[in-house]
């Protein structure tokens, strides 16, 4: 414990408050402060670094919810408060929204939260975010707006939102959609291939996050002894990682249970099933009204955080 010694100090108070110091034990270099009623304070240097002061305030205590096909809207969670231009600022407690007006179809949209004199207000543009200098998600060469969210537009003029593509930067939440298939599906192809688009299911994913797709269903094959195998296709390439094979001296329906997990870039993807079967076989996915035991209705199903 002498001088220039390096070492971390913790003291806690009967609140229930805690402070950690790390950097030589005679001088602090960072120090973290966490109060009883759950705020943290930062002081110090980091690397050289001040990080921010900013009452205990996390960098965004909000989401960016889907409120209709043109309209988002962020509302408070855990908490009121915004870091914007370095500086704290209070969410309305009824939340501020946008709307899709001017927006092209097709096209990823960041959304950023700024002052307009005293009011929170919303913008969304396609410049994509980058971290400042003090680790708040900014919109490019814009230090006045904070990234909060993601949006994708699908077909309209304008653009227009939807759920599976809008994403929340802050306080991700696990979201899920599928897609079916309506009737009997086939293929003959001998590599795998999309079987049909009506199953796909399209979503916006953060780079950070993981995403989640599960296959369910019955597969038969309509000439004997030959394999039907599924697999998901991510984006229309076939993840061979993940697969569900079988095959039928006599045509028997067999259950499906693919379920694979992808990191992804930011921004628009899509899951799907593909499917492929040896030579001189159809691969039937099957759809038989009047759903039993026997038989499910294939389906995928997509997990993301947004």
């Amino acid at each position: 414990g002498g001088t220039g010694v390096a070492g971390v100090q913790t003291t806690g108070g009967d609140d229930g408050a805690l402070s950690l110091k790390v950097g030589p034990l005679d001088t602090t270099v960072e120090a973290l402060s966490i109060a009883a009623s759950g705020a943290v304070t930062l002081s110090g240097t980091l690397n050289g670094v001040t990080p921010f002061t900013g009452g205990g305030t996390v960098a965004g205590q909000c989401y960016l919810s889907f409120i209709s096909t043109t309209s988002l809207k962020l509302t408070q969670k855990d908490g009121d408060k915004i870091i914007i231009n370095g500086a704290e600022q209070t969410i309305p407690g009824a939340g501020t929204s946008v709307a899709n007006t001017g927006l092209s179809a097709a096209t990823i949209y960041y959304v950023y939260a700024y002052m307009a004199s005293t009011t929170l207000t919303l913008e969304v543009v396609a410049t994509a975010p980058t971290a400042h200098s003090d680790g708040i998600q900014i919109k490019t060469g814009d230090a006045s707006r904070t990234l909060v969210g993601m949006a994708y537009t699908a077909a309209g003029t304008p653009g227009t939102f939807g759920d599976s593509f809008t994403a929340s930067y802050f306080n991700r939440k696990n979201k899920s959609f599928s897609g079916v298939f309506t009737a009997s599906r086939t293929t003959t192809s001998t590599t795998f291939a999309v079987v049909n688009s009506e199953i796909t299911v399209d979503f916006v994913t953060w780079a950070d996050d993981q995403v989640h797709a599960i296959i369910g269903g019955n597969q038969s094959n309509g000439a004997a002894n030959k394999v039907n195998a599924t697999t998901i296709g991510w984006d229309g390439t076939a993840d061979v990682d993940f697969m569900s094979i079988s095959s039928s001296a006599t045509g028997l329906p067999y259950p499906i249970g693919v379920s694979g997990v992808k990191s992804l870039s930011v921004g628009k993807h899509s899951a799907t099933l593909m499917g492929a079967t040896t030579s001189g076989g159809t691969a039937t996915w099957l759809v038989v009204p009047g759903t039993s035991i026997v038989y499910t209705t294939p389906t995928v199903t997509v997990q993301f955080k947004g």
